[in-house]
């Protein structure tokens, strides 16, 4: 038998160790990957959670639904995680997280005039960190936005703005999910309320256009509701080339990078 000696052992075992990369942390209890994110999964590390956008980098898996279609053929880029557990209708949920974006970013939305009448301002953005629709085909309900100039929205209201964005902030997101006008919401930006709604039915939709992935004047009847958290690019659709674009993808400047920790979903009572 070849004997090798202690130290050179014992070297050997420290370069291999060296050499092996290092392993990320599980994700947070109740959130796994999406299957659509196609490489573009986020890293857990000492509780906080990395996700990265790149450049035109997505999914070709058909969606399954008989549409024929994927996120590459719509020009949607993700990276993102499907939160558990799913609300039902009658149920009423919390949602919460940290976040912050790390700089640069100099992704500053689009101009959009199918948002008027929805939105404040002149610009919109494709570029959503936090979704919650309903279980039908664009079904988006209420959804958390990212772009340069604002900073982070929600529903469009401020939430931190493009100078604080890059500090550590808290989201609170609480909803009473109903079909008639026993629902309700509530979402705050550090501790600061920016978004109450009282006796409504918040398994629809109330800012309703194309790019919000909603189909207006056609009322659906959602009876489960999903989280996705994370950031998603979306794009303008496989019928880029006949409505004047240079292609199906919103281009941006890689990469884009979001941290989130203290990611959590519970029921609540009102």
């Amino acid at each position: 038998m070849l004997h090798i000696p202690r130290t050179v052992a014992i070297l050997g075992c420290v370069l291999m160790c060296l050499a092996q990369p290092t392993l990320a942390d599980s994700l947070p209890d109740g959130f796994s990957n999406h299957k659509f994110n196609d490489g573009n999964d986020p890293v857990t590390k000492g509780g906080v959670t990395t996700f990265t956008l790149k450049n035109r980098q997505c999914s070709d898996i058909d969606y399954g639904d008989g549409r024929g279609e994927n996120d590459c053929r719509n020009g949607m880029v993700r990276s993102t995680v499907l939160g558990r557990p799913t609300a039902r209708l009658g149920q009423s949920f919390e949602y919460r997280f940290e976040l912050r974006v790390v700089p640069p970013l100099s992704y500053a939305g689009f101009q959009n005039p199918e948002h008027l009448g929805h939105l404040s301002t002149g610009r919109d953005s494709r570029l959503r960190l936090a979704t919650w629709e309903g279980n039908k085909l664009h079904n988006w309900l209420y959804q958390m936005k990212l772009e340069a100039r604002r900073g982070v929205t929600f529903m469009d209201r401020v939430c931190f703005d493009r100078y604080a964005m890059t500090n550590w902030n808290s989201f609170v997101f609480q909803v009473g999910w109903e079909s008639d006008k026993t629902g309700w919401s509530k979402a705050f930006c550090n501790d600061r309320l920016i978004w109450s709604q009282e006796r409504v039915a918040t398994s629809q939709p109330s800012q309703c256009y194309v790019a919000n992935l909603c189909e207006p004047g056609v009322r659906k009847n959602p009876t489960e509701f999903i989280f996705i958290l994370g950031p998603l690019m979306s794009g303008v659709g496989a019928d880029w080339a006949r409505y004047g674009f240079k292609s199906q993808f919103t281009d941006f400047e890689s990469p884009i990078t979001v941290q989130f920790r203290n990611m959590a979903i519970r029921r609540v009572k009102r």
